[in-house]
């Protein structure tokens, strides 16, 4: 059954109480409100979160953090409350993954108790929701600036000696130069045990390889030496990309790291567009292979990239 209907100005829904006048600057929809009142003049629009819904969703968090209890109940409240409002982007999606989980936890248990995962996902919702609210600004128009390249790659493989295998990133950015030209710079890095330790208490898994495709793919934009303002970013790992398109995953560590990622982006103003590009075409294959010969040749810069503090800033661990 349809019980809504939502148009570019406006918003009518078929019960008389959540109904609202067509307006340009006022069209509330799903806990949100946009304003299209300069899209014509500026090709802007944008689309803010609803004060009440915001309030609410805040109030819900902090008693779960003071209380340090979630039933299922608030869980889903809260769930319900955020989940479709995308002008909070990917950053709520993805700290509300464990909310989620706690929401269809088993019933019958009779401790709500916060362990340290929802507990940090809270934690990033309670900062989120307290900020000044920000609209979240669309541009219909295009960039005056090329974009930059970024490739990312990885590599896992298990090794005698060592209980979590040995790993790789690397990465390649091709910045765009006021001449027309591009200075490309790389980066590479071996992942340490403890890193690859924390992996694998947040999830059993044979192989390393997507966590550290996710890390990868993350990685340049935490290097304080680039600034990205639009980005195509071609890795060849599909579930990393996926990750990293969605805000979110099945997967606690590719969730938890692409909450990472989308935290930065929204503390930035860089764009990200995520491509697939075969392996065979990946030219971060060669750093993530500790093999830059060719990137030497072509007059690349070295970036230094040491692994992000993970219990700080990933929640990774307790």
């Amino acid at each position: 059954m349809l019980w809504a209907t939502y148009g570019l100005f406006g918003f009518r829904s078929l019960k008389v109480e959540k109904s609202s006048e067509w307006s340009v600057s006022s069209a509330p929809f799903v806990g949100t409100v946009s304003d299209f009142s300069l899209l014509r003049s500026d090709g802007l629009f944008s689309v803010s979160i609803k004060p009440e819904t915001r309030a609410k969703a805040l109030v819900l968090v902090d008693d779960a953090l003071r209380s340090n209890e979630l039933t299922p109940a608030v869980a889903g409240s809260l769930y319900g409350k955020l989940r479709w409002v995308f002008c909070l982007g990917r950053v709520a999606l993805g700290a509300l993954r464990d909310v989620n989980s706690r929401q269809y936890a088993d019933r019958e248990r009779e401790d709500w108790a916060l362990d340290f995962n929802p507990e940090s996902s809270l934690s990033i919702l309670h900062e989120f929701l307290r900020a000044p609210s920000q609209p979240a600004v669309v541009k219909c128009w295009k960039r005056g600036v090329r974009p930059t390249l970024v490739w990312s790659d990885a590599m896992w493989e298990p090794r005698p000696g060592l209980p979590h295998g040995f790993g790789r990133i690397g990465f390649v950015v091709k910045a765009p130069r006021s001449d027309g030209h591009y200075d490309t710079f790389y980066s590479k890095a071996e992942a340490p045990q403890e890193f690859l330790a924390m992996l694998a208490g947040l999830r059993g898994q044979k192989t390393f390889i997507h966590p550290l495709e996710m890390l990868v793919i993350l990685a340049p934009y935490i290097c304080p030496e680039l600034s990205h303002p639009d980005v195509i970013h071609f890795g060849d790992n599909n579930a990393a990309n996926s990750a990293a398109i969605k805000g979110v995953s099945g997967a606690r560590d590719l969730s938890r790291l692409a909450l990472i990622l989308h935290s930065s982006l929204a503390s930035s103003t860089t764009r990200i567009w995520t491509e697939r590009v075969c392996s065979d075409g990946n030219i971060a294959d060669e750093p993530s292979r500790d093999d830059i010969d060719t990137l030497v040749s072509m007059g690349a810069v070295e970036l230094g990239f040491a692994f992000p503090d993970l219990l700080a800033r990933a929640g990774l661990v307790p």
